[in-house]
């Protein structure tokens, strides 16, 4: 008998452990499973994450290469505006005694620049301008060409310069330039002290202060 109660206090000890180990192995599954299941959100927020930093990161790497592509084109077309307004008294009497008196004139000059550097040794250089009266619109014929866009003439705008500088021996001692198109004939030494700007001409303005057309040849002895 004594040996019977032994054996059944062993027998459900040993159940006991059994059940105990095998639910111990059950949580320890669902544990498992519990992390793997957060590894794979955390693995997907992460893929989420990186997959919006890359979206950014292209987006910013296509503004950049942009910006460059743009300033490529910039740095051969360039275009810049000036423009100025003046007022301005007259006050004359002729030799017959008569006087002429204008008080109170309102002017506006528009200049646009323009240029490119189409290859190394070949650039372009131009300028529009306008030079009006305000109030004024009405077409006129300026009589002499040379003087358009630098007389008061309406709302018209006119090619002030518009010319190819091309360098012909740009490595050799004396590099040559053929200077084609309309010059650089106006605005020139002493015209910037009135205006109180950079020299914008080649020639004397006190000589000749105007547009003209043609071909000019330079050679650069500065070697």
């Amino acid at each position: 008998m004594t040996k019977k109660i032994i054996l059944s206090v062993a027998t459900a000890s040993v159940l006991f452990t059994t059940s105990a180990s095998a639910l111990t192995l059950e949580e320890r599954i669902a544990k498992l499973e519990k992390v793997i299941s957060t590894q794979q959100e955390t693995i997907t927020k992460l893929s989420q994450t990186a997959s919006a930093n890359l979206s950014d990161d292209v987006e910013e790497l296509d503004e950049r290469l942009e910006i460059i592509e743009t300033r490529s084109y910039t740095d051969k077309i360039q275009m810049g505006v000036g423009m100025r307004v003046e007022m301005n008294n007259y006050s004359n009497t002729y030799a017959d005694g008569s006087s002429y008196d204008a008080k109170g004139i309102w002017r506006t000059k528009l200049n646009i620049n323009m240029k490119s550097k189409i290859a190394d040794n070949l650039k372009f250089s131009g300028r529009l301008s306008m030079y009006k009266n305000w109030g004024d619109s009405t077409t006129r014929n300026v009589n002499n060409d040379s003087m358009q866009g630098r007389r008061p003439d309406g709302s018209q705008i006119y090619a002030e310069r518009a010319y190819l500088d091309w360098i012909t021996n740009p490595k050799g001692d004396i590099p040559f330039i053929v200077t084609i198109g309309r010059q650089p004939s106006s605005d020139g030494p002493s015209y910037q002290i009135k205006e109180d700007t950079t020299r914008k001409g080649t020639y004397d303005a006190l000589a000749f202060d105007g547009a003209a057309d043609g071909i000019v040849f330079t050679a650069n002895l500065n070697k």
